[in-house]
């Protein structure tokens, strides 16, 4: 349900990542893992620092990007998304619960 509620977030955001190489987009991950026990859904780009640049890409507001790229561009996805993401959610627990 969490994972599906996000995905469309995460597909804006990489039309959103800078693309000079690739390598930023394509470190890009929405997956469904477990901390301590319980279901956790985590998204994010360049995980473990690889490509090293990408937590700089992102957070630099200087850098100016070709449109639609966009510094935050993860960020700016979940925030233009997080109504849908609210809606989906509620309606998952909805239909989860029998509502």
């Amino acid at each position: 349900m969490l994972y599906n509620a996000l995905e469309p977030a995460f597909e804006l955001s990489k039309e959103y990542c800078p693309v000079d190489t690739g390598a930023m987009v394509d470190s890009g991950y929405l997956e469904i893992s477990t901390f301590r026990g319980v279901p956790t859904v985590e998204i994010g780009y360049g995980r473990a620092g690889n490509p090293p640049y990408t937590v700089e890409v992102h957070e630099n507001l200087e850098w100016r990007h070709k449109d639609p790229t966009r510094a935050k561009w993860l960020q700016v996805a979940l925030a233009e998304s997080a109504g849908q993401i609210q809606d989906d959610i509620r309606r998952g627990y909805r239909d989860a619960g029998g509502f």
